[in-house]
């Protein structure tokens, strides 16, 4: 579980991270370099909070160390009252868990060792979020 700031290292290769309340000011998991990564560096963050569903009032973001507008990939956006819709492309500095995230709600990441490449799923409208 990952339940606050935290900066991934080259052995956490192939991890799957359960996130959880990140309170009221939220927190940032940062990535290794693509570079220092390697080729084929992957994980996986699933929203992991059970009692009250959400993450509470604090998002949960991930950037990559040492990079800007290097994250290219999309999510697709669940909703109660409308058709899936698909956010995303190029160029972003940060992804990750809007405050509104639900349980179940997943983030894959993999890099080339160039550039990060992601790809997500929300059961909420907005439940994921890129920026940058």
């Amino acid at each position: 579980h990952i339940s606050g700031a935290i900066t991934l290292e080259v052995p956490h290769n192939g991890h799957v991270f359960m996130v959880t309340d990140p309170g009221d000011s939220g927190y940032t998991i940062t990535l290794p370099s693509a570079s220092d990564a390697g080729r084929g560096w992957h994980c996986k963050f699933i929203n992991g909070e059970f009692g009250t569903s959400t993450l509470g009032s604090g998002d949960v973001l991930v950037n990559p160390a040492g990079a800007d507008d290097n994250l290219d990939g999309c999510f697709i956006n669940g909703g109660t009252n409308a058709a899936d819709t698909v956010t995303g492309a190029g160029d972003f500095d940060t992804i990750g868990f809007d405050a509104t995230s639900v349980h179940g709600d997943f983030i894959e990441l993999y890099t080339d060792g160039q550039r990060w490449f992601f790809f997500g799923q929300t059961a909420v409208d907005g439940g994921l979020l890129a920026a940058g």
